[in-house]
Parts: C-alpha cells; structure tokens; sequence
C-alpha cells in the first residue's frame, strides 16, 4: 500500500508539474513548489502511518505555514481587485483541509484492508441431548465404523506431520461427510449387500474400503485436514477457496467418482 501510494502520488506530480509548465508558469520555482508539496503529502502520510496523529496534524499545518510563505513571496496579488484576497486565501484554506482528510482517510482505509478478524477461542460445549429411539441398527452399525475410521486415519495423519492437536477433541467433524455417510449407510445399496452377505462385517468393510480412498485423497491436500476437522465447510469450499499450491482441481471431482458415494 505504501509504494502504490507512493507511486499515485509520483504520478499525478508529474501530470501537475507538466500542466503548470505549460500554461504560464515556466518558472523553476513553481516546479520545485509542485514537488516539494507531493514529497510533503507522501511524508504525512508515513507520519501518520507510524507516529501519532498529533504529530500528523502539527506537521499539516507546518506544510500549510510554509505554502503560505512560498505564495506570499512567489505569487503577486492583484491589488485593486476587491475580496481576491480573502477568497485566494479561504480557497487555499480549504485545500489544506482537503488534503488532510484525503491523507487521514487513506490511512484509515490501509488500516481497515488491512485488519483481519481475530478468531476466538472455541466456544463451550453444550449439555448433551437425551438418547433418541434407535431406529435403524443397520445404519448405527456403518456410521459409526466408517465416522471412526475417519477419526483414526486423521489423527494418524497428523502425527506423523508432527501436526499439534488435543487428544481429547474429536479430528473428524465435518457435516457434509458425515450426511453422506449417513445417506450411504442408509441407502438401498447397502440393504441388498447386508441381505446378500447375510450380516454387517462385509458390507461395512466394503463401504471402508471407499472411505479409506476418499480420506487419503482428501488428505493429499493442503487443506484436507482441516476440512475434515471444520463443521461446516462442503464441496463449494473446494472449488473457491481452499485449492492451494498449485492445486487445481477439487478433491471431490475424484470422490463423487467413487462407486459407493452414489449408492441410493
């Protein structure tokens, strides 16, 4: 921000010192004026950047006197003409309070862009909710593996990176996983291998073998992990934000490819 500034500035003097030049005032010290009055703009910015505003303020009206001076010497006032000399005075004026909101205002819109929102602590858990019916034995059985599964594959992968992580908060959490998990476990797929093999061992082992791919491609990621660990990021994440390091396409290309992830 400070050489885009910098730069602008640079810019629009050398843009004024031409103008001046060519119309009428073809005299060194108005261009030396015209610089020294853009190096001063770009000096109260720094001040105010990384001094108080106090200092700012004492150095605008230094910058203000001193104009006042170098205009009172260089400029010859028309005599006769009635109220020139108020209103050349009062439009000079506000030109110096102009200038001063622009450079406040400037700073002040570096200091916003440049302000991210402080992430809090983690929030209390709330009490648990009472047990509901069990409904689906079936469904309980494969969740519940293939939710473990994914717990342990995260946290092994976060040891072996040397990734810190407490050891008494779930790793896996994320909600869009989990509700196709649930919709897999519960879909007819699943119900006609449980009535083929005759029990839950088979089925569950083959619906791990696909979430044993899906977690290891997902992990290849920068952020698989993390999308693992959040709540509430999806698919969407992955086609806005969360591609990185020259990754191009989304994990979930790859994974809504896998057989099990259309089971119905």
């Amino acid at each position: 921000m400070d050489i885009k500034f910098f730069i602008i500035l640079c810019i629009i003097g050398i843009i004024t010192g031409k103008l001046l030049w060519d119309n009428a005032f073809q005299d060194p010290k108005w261009q030396v004026m015209n610089a020294v009055f853009f190096v001063s703009v770009y000096v109260l910015y720094m001040i105010l950047r990384f001094s108080i505003p106090t200092n700012f303020f004492i150095g605008l009206a230094f910058l203000a006197f001193g104009f006042m001076i170098a205009l009172l010497y260089s400029f010859n006032f028309p005599v006769n003409t009635q109220g020139y000399f108020f209103l050349f005075w009062f439009m000079f004026t506000l030109t110096v309070i102009t200038i001063g909101s622009l450079i406040y205002s400037t700073y002040f819109q570096h200091n916003i862009g440049a302000v991210k929102p402080p992430k809090g602590p983690r929030g209390y858990q709330g009490e648990q909710g009472e047990d509901g019916d069990t409904l689906d034995s079936d469904l309980n059985m494969c969740l519940n593996q293939t939710t473990e599964k994914i717990e342990q594959m995260v946290r092994k992968h976060k040891k072996e990176r040397e990734i810190p992580f407490d050891e008494k908060i779930l790793q896996f959490n994320n909600l869009y996983i989990k509700r196709n998990l649930k919709r897999i476990c519960s879909s007819n797929k699943y119900k006609e291998l449980k009535a083929k093999y005759g029990n839950h061992f088979t089925p569950v082992n083959i619906v791990n073998e696909s979430v044993d791919k899906m977690v290891k491609h997902l992990l290849k990621y920068s952020y698989g992990a993390q999308f693992l660990e959040d709540y509430f990021l999806t698919d969407y994440n992955f086609k806005t934000e969360l591609l990185v390091n020259g990754e191009i396409e989304s994990p979930f290309v790859y994974i809504k490819g896998l057989d099990f992830w259309m089971w119905k």
